[in-house]
């Protein structure tokens, strides 16, 4: 969701509470429970009448009954009805919400900031949580932007389902990279990139510069202190918000504990007394601090000059020791590996089609940047040694997923993912060849830019390939130098 259309459903959500309506504000009345058992009593006629837009919600409440994680849970009604419920469980997760009217969404906001609780977000459908994130910025003072958007998908006619060769297996740890894998394969097919939580903008020798999905920046510095020594430090902007400062807290820590030896995660505390002398210097005295921290200590000390207490353990050790977070930076950790894994799959790609060419005595440049669907040229030379000016381009695909079977006929399949690539191959002066490598190390090329010519025909739309390629090894490399050569002669 982009922000104008944020602000646009958060105007359009707010419309009503400027004219009457059938529930006023008086009649709607907030129950508050720590027992998800409870609110499905409670809410059960409410939650089953739509158990598609409910869903989420029922799916966290049946299972917190059955796991006792902690959780809160508000109820809206009104005179004895349910017209709404918000559900926070992890208690530092965002809140989820169902649909519900305006007037339920003030009501549910006031009882909640009423009550002092913190709320790092919340998810619900479009109109309701750009509601619910417009009132809770003018009641409580705070910014809010979009950060995600999503889709709930509702099977409304099972069709015939096509025999699959292999069986139904459970998936476990393992699997983490390969459901992560697949997850953006079904983006990338709806037209929608994957949401990074921190994406790298700079990385230079000794610091590394990222931006939230907000836009707002982030990073660390590295300085080397002593020999086999050296110190990280983590900055943010005033904008990062505090959720994702604890995530990206979590990530460095656990990467550094990971592949390090011996990391000692240091935190500066000061005084917050904007009268005191001492306000934003940090408390020096590290014997105190760890003294404080320990099992029988008071989790906090007192600034040196005004006396007042400075907080050891805030919101954000609270968080960053909380299961939820460790959850969420194990799985920020997988989707990193994931991006290595398909950087090297196409390294892979690139250094083997390299070494085909040169072998074929053959001229490869890779290009920097791919973003028109061409990863490279292969440029051939004349009987005399020298570069010809005839030559290919080729596209790079690595792995296993790019080829479908198809179940009629069991051809391979490529799926054309970006529309602007296929005009653009058809535009070329010279061949653009298509080269896949499997996980098995077999490599194959075929020529896109002719079958799409044929395709078209007639102005037709080609989204998908039949893959007839062959093997790309040196005497097929050589045998498209012959024919371009004596093409070019004659």
């Amino acid at each position: 969701m982009t922000r104008s259309q944020f602000a646009r459903l958060a105007v359009e959500a707010f419309l009503p509470l400027l004219r009457s309506d059938k529930i006023s504000r008086m009649e709607l009345k907030v129950l508050f429970s720590e027992d998800p058992a409870f609110v499905l009593r409670r809410a059960d006629e409410f939650l089953s009448s739509e158990p598609v837009l409910h869903n989420l919600i029922l799916s966290i409440l049946h299972s917190r009954v059955t796991q006792g994680d902690p959780g809160r849970y508000w109820i809206a009604s009104h005179r004895e009805k349910t017209v709404g419920v918000v559900a926070q469980s992890p208690i530092e997760y965002p809140a989820t919400l169902t649909p519900m009217g305006p007037r339920a969404v003030l009501a549910l906001v006031d009882a909640i900031a009423e009550a002092g609780v913190t709320l790092p977000g919340v998810n619900g459908e479009a109109a309701t949580a750009a509601s619910f994130a417009g009132q809770w910025s003018e009641r409580c003072k705070s910014a809010a932007v979009p950060f995600q958007g999503t889709r709930l998908y509702e099977l409304l006619e099972l069709g015939e389902v096509p025999r699959t060769e292999g069986q139904l297996r459970q998936a476990g740890p393992r699997d983490r990279s390969l459901m992560i894998l697949w997850t953006r394969a079904f983006q990338d097919e709806i037209g929608e990139s994957s949401n990074v939580a921190f994406e790298c903008t700079d990385l230079w020798n000794s610091a590394a510069d990222f931006k939230t999905q907000t836009g707002a920046n982030l990073g660390f510095t590295l300085a080397r202190e002593s020999e086999g020594t050296s110190r990280l430090q983590v900055y943010f902007e005033p904008a990062v918000d505090p959720n994702s400062r604890v995530l990206f807290l979590r990530y460095v820590h656990d990467h550094l504990t990971q592949q390090a030896q011996n990391v000692l995660r240091l935190r500066h505390y000061w005084c917050v007394n904007k009268k005191c002398k001492r306000f934003n210097h940090a408390f020096a005295d590290q014997d105190i601090i760890d003294e404080a921290l320990a099992p029988e200590g008071k989790a906090e000390v007192f600034c040196p000059k005004c006396g007042r207490p400075i907080k050891l353990r805030d919101t954000i050790e609270e968080k960053f020791d909380s299961p939820g977070m460790k959850e969420q930076a194990r799985e920020l950790d997988a989707e990193a590996q994931v991006v290595i894994d398909n950087e090297s799959r196409e390294l892979m790609a690139v250094h083997h089609a390299g070494f085909i060419v040169s072998e074929a005595g053959q001229i490869y440049r890779g290009y920097t940047n791919s973003d028109h669907g061409i990863d490279g040229e292969i440029e051939f030379k004349d009987d005399q040694g020298r570069a010809s000016g005839m030559r290919l381009y080729v596209q790079l695909k690595s792995g296993d997923s790019y080829l479908k079977k198809r179940q009629r006929d069991g051809a391979e399949v490529f799926h054309i993912k970006n529309p602007r690539w296929a005009d653009y191959w058809q535009q070329q002066s010279y061949a653009v060849m298509l080269v896949i490598r499997t996980s098995d190390g077999e490599i194959r090329w075929m020529d896109v830019s002719a079958y799409l010519k044929r395709e078209s025909v007639g102005g037709r739309t080609v989204k998908q390939i039949v893959f007839a390629g062959e093997r790309f090894d040196v005497m097929s490399v050589r045998r498209w130098r012959n024919s371009l050569l004596i093409r070019k002669s004659s």
